[in-house]
């Protein structure tokens, strides 16, 4: 016999195709086909309908749920015999099913066309069993082999082969997996030769290398190599249960539109930077988006990165706030009243995220990417009305954009319908008989190749229904992008010519027909009526409108005016919005330790490293971590300015005067309600109710009376005490604990105050700004100030206690945004970033990091209180290059993905395919071993 015949004892068995359809609800019916070859020479078979050896060749074919009689078939130890296998201890006939089929002699058989080989005419004979397996069943493998029925034979020729160890003679086990832990087998492999042929009989592992046969001592030119591809012998025709989007509910409460940040320039302009978060929005805006949340995700996503504003537009208008009474007249609201409404931008994409910067005389508009993510987009206003704008001010931010759900939910049902009419005529090609074997179950290689050469490999419409059919089912199935391929691998096996049959042909057009009608009912796609496709009506209709109108009135109000009273950290370029690089940061802090120290920090020598080494240590090694603190450059009032980038050089004096006009900042909000009118109705005040009453009979005696005073009976009322919950109270109460609280000193820095020994037991967790630290440490050398050796208190001292504070206990920490809060799914909550100290870490960041300016207080310390703009309190930290949105518009399943899965595939040769190899035993040579 020649390889694909089979070499070992017996025939070779094929396992071709294996058919899932439900049977119930709680049953599947495992269809599998068999393939055994044949050579004929000279008119006769070499096994097939031959007396000797036909009467009594049969197929063995087993089903097997039990996971331990299939791991003992798989390792070699239980041979595919029936009378072993049901006598295993773990045999269950529920699990483990039999089916026999003659196969030496079959006067049905309907032989189809041989094929002409070097060793004579190549005949391939088909055969098919059914089993019935509990859908609940985690796993399932099917095997089968040839035997000699050696029961039958022994009773024909009078022969004793009952014994266990000559009672088998079978040919090579084939074998495939089904089911995997509830999922169906999607791999599969062939074996190659060296000579690049596939090895279609038996193989066995031997030392990490594969060898063709069964046994024997491994040989060099028996090496094989294992290829993996798509197992394309399963059909799978049950139906997924679709998800129900209508009882579907999707979280849309996430915030479209975060709360801008402002940043005022030292002359009062203004940089506002706004966020528009895209899949909140979509979601808010159109139904659709949220069907497509529901079925998948990352199309959503895909979705989003098509959107395409069609008008950004920027209104500012100037309000005024009104006090008014509420209804039960207890409380005092304010109302916003408009006066006027002003254009600031007006623009538009030129493409998806690529904006139009527009720049006026009144305010300049332009996008900022701070992000690599599509679905959230930055765009940066700078305002230019300065301090001379009086009033209050609120933005107002406009959006126009097309639907990109209904424009792709268009698209897509358009390409399905020309898909549905290019392939129709395929598949009425397919189902006549004269393009099938003898047995219905493949397509002759003739109509396969007549297909394959009728369209380019790009314009085969049963590769584009394949991509459209997985597309469709990722949108009605929570699946993510793994499971996505494994439906288009399926789909190439039921639909391409190369590897479908006629029924799977049938089954799958049939249910991508379904698939489009559910398509049309969910999302309601406006389309055209295709004329070769009948049975049905195609339009469908649009619900949504195809333009979405957003808009954003922000809270927080604009005010410019006394916005030039501020003190300055950094002096930013002048740009849209304020920003500053890695590397000029860097350079900027490091010119901290010389406005305080005059050689490398340190605390020895001083009381507090007397009291604790460690404490002292630690604080010097914090004195050389500037990241995340900084101290003023200048303050500004108005005209004036004050330079402080050398403390030791500032003239007290004049910076109190600049300091005492800053600090005079109005309280941003603040209504004041108009003095009412006295009324000319004298009204008297009555008395209390009491005085206009009977005075009432005392009916009852005190205790005093009943029982005299030496009684040591008291009454209970006695012995409360009221308190007064009036809101009176609650200011008294506060007004008495400020006046106890203790005086500002310098001298709660020296190592012997109560504060520093409590700080020093919490050294560890300590972090403090080098400018304190200096303070600390004015005792050494290293440092430049003399806060502890001085007579005057520079904390207290009216002349020197704003400078003090301002410049060393109360300078700004920068803060960034480490992340957001995330809603129940995860995703993140734009409007509500976690804000953490700025680290050395995170100079070392490859993305733009929001950064803000907050003033540091200490609650060890009693420090100087102060209220002060911040010029440029929010700023962007850059790394050193710029970065790009990183988009992924490819489709989940695309031509290409279809493309790969049929090159991975060997043609013709899905019998050679195996997903499940099996280690062959010497049980299985029976007599002949």
């Amino acid at each position: 016999m020649i390889q694909e015949v089979g070499l070992e004892n017996l025939p070779n068995s094929y396992i071709d195709l294996i058919e899932i359809s439900e049977f119930s609800s709680n049953v599947n019916i495992i269809h599998t086909h068999f393939i055994l070859k044949d050579i004929k020479v000279d008119g006769l078979f070499s096994w097939y309908n031959r007396d000797e050896l036909g009467k009594y060749l049969k197929l063995l074919v087993v089903s097997s749920t039990n996971t331990e009689i299939s791991s003992a078939i798989d390792s070699g130890n239980l041979p595919l015999d029936k009378r072993k296998i049901s006598s295993h201890p773990s045999f269950d006939k529920t699990q483990v099913q039999f089916r026999e089929i003659k196969v030496g002699w079959d006067k049905s058989q309907k032989l189809n066309d041989g094929k002409q080989t070097p060793d004579g005419e190549l005949f391939e004979l088909e055969f098919g069993s059914r089993f019935y397996v509990k859908s609940s069943e985690p796993n399932l493998k099917i095997y089968c082999a040839t035997y000699i029925d050696t029961q039958e034979f022994s009773q024909d020729y009078k022969l004793d082969l009952t014994h266990k160890e000559v009672n088998s003679y079978t040919g090579p086990v084939a074998s495939d997996g089904v089911f995997s832990n509830g999922e169906l087998v999607r791999g599969s492999f062939v074996f190659r030769t060296s000579q690049n042929a596939i090895w279609s009989g038996p193989v066995r592992f031997l030392n990490g290398t594969y060898y063709s046969g069964s046994t024997g001592a491994p040989k060099t030119s028996e090496a094989l190599r294992r290829v993996r591809i798509s197992n394309t012998k399963i059909k799978d025709y049950r139906k997924p249960k679709l998800i129900r989007i209508e009882n579907s509910l999707v979280d849309d409460k996430l915030p479209p539109f975060p709360e801008p940040s402002f940043s005022y320039n030292p002359d009062g302009s203004l940089s506002a930077l706004f966020s528009v978060d895209l899949r909140a929005l979509l979601l808010r805006k159109t139904k659709l988006a949220k069907r497509l949340a529901v079925v998948d995700e990352k199309l959503l996503q895909k979705v989003i990165q098509n959107i395409k504003f069609n008008k950004i537009v920027v209104t500012k208008q100037k309000i005024i706030t009104k006090p008014t009474t509420s209804k039960s007249g207890t409380r005092i609201k304010t109302k916003s009243s408009i006066l006027y409404t002003k254009v600031l931008s007006n623009t538009k994409d030129l493409a998806p995220f690529r904006l139009a910067p527009t720049e006026t005389k009144e305010a300049r508009f332009d996008e900022v990417v701070l992000s690599t993510k599509p679905d959230i987009r930055h765009f940066a206003l700078r305002d230019y009305n300065d301090y001379k704008s009086k009033g209050e001010y609120e933005y107002i931010l406009n959006l126009e954009f097309n639907d990109p759900v209904k424009e792709y939910v268009d698209f897509l049902a358009k390409q399905v319908e020309k898909n549905l009419s290019d392939i129709k005529y395929y598949v009425e090609r397919s189902q006549k008989p004269k393009n099938q074997n003898n047995s219905r179950t493949r397509f002759t290689d003739e109509f396969v190749q007549t297909e394959l050469e009728r369209f380019g490999e790009l314009q085969q419409p049963w590769n584009k229904a394949a991509q459209l059919f997985s597309t469709y089912y990722s949108m009605f199935l929570d699946i993510n992008e793994s499971k996505a391929k494994k439906i288009a691998e399926e789909s190439v096996s039921k639909i391409h010519p190369s590897y479908a049959t006629p029924l799977s042909v049938q089954l799958f057009i049939k249910e991508y027909f379904d698939l489009h009608g559910n398509f049309i009912r969910q999302f309601r796609p406006q389309i055209k009526r295709v004329s070769n496709l009948r049975g049905r009506s195609n339009k469908g209709r649009s619900s949504d409108e195809s333009v979405i109108f957003a808009k954003s009135k922000y809270k927080e109000p604009v005010i410019h005016d006394d916005r030039d009273n501020t003190i300055v950290y950094y002096d930013f370029k002048e740009d849209i919005y304020p920003a500053i690089t890695v590397s000029e940061y860097v350079s900027r802090n490091q010119l901290e330790t010389g406005k305080f120290y005059n050689s490398k920090p340190s605390l020895k020598g001083t009381n507090l490293s007397k009291m604790s080494k460690k404490a002292a240590e630690k604080l010097s090694k914090d004195a050389t971590r500037t990241t995340g603190f900084l101290t003023p450059m200048k303050i500004k009032a108005k005209k004036s300015n004050i330079d402080l980038k050398d403390p030791s050089n500032v003239d007290i004096k004049e910076f109190n005067k600049v300091f005492q006009k800053a600090n005079n900042k109005k309280v941003l909000g603040k209504v004041n309600p108009k003095p009412k009118r006295k009324s000319k109705l004298k009204v008297k005040a009555a008395k209390k109710i009491d005085k206009y009453l009977e005075k009432s009979i005392k009916e009852t005696k005190t205790v005093e009376e009943n029982l005299g005073k030496t009684s040591k009976f008291r009454s209970a009322d006695l012995n409360l005490k009221p308190f007064a919950s009036s809101k009176v109270k609650n200011i008294l109460t506060r007004k008495i604990k400020n006046k106890n609280k203790k005086k500002i000193s310098s001298k709660q820095f020296a190592a012997d105050s109560g504060r520093m020994k409590e700080m020093v037991k919490k050294i560890d967790n300590v972090r403090l700004p080098p400018s304190l630290i200096s303070v600390m440490a004015s005792e050494s050398n290293s440092v430049k100030n003399n806060t502890l050796t001085s007579k005057t208190d520079l904390a207290s001292n009216p002349e020197t206690k704003d400078f003090f504070a301002i410049m060393y206990t109360n300078p700004v920490q920068i803060e960034t945004i480490r992340g957001y809060r995330k809603d129940s799914k995860g995703r993140d909550i734009y409007n509500s970033p976690i804000w953490g100290l700025l680290e050395e870490k995170d100079l070392e960041t490859d993305l733009p990091i929001i950064c803000r300016f907050t003033m540091f207080n200490t609650k060890m310390f009693e420090t100087q209180g102060f209220d002060i703009n911040i010029a440029n309190d929010s700023f962007i930290l850059q790394p050193e290059s710029e970065i790009t949105k990183k988009f992924n518009v490819e489709d989940i399943i695309s031509q290409e993905t279809i493309l790969d899965i049929i090159r991975e595939t060997e043609q013709e040769k899905t019998e050679y395919q195996t997903s499940n190899i099996v280690v062959q035993t010497d049980d299985k040579n029976g007599p002949l071993r």
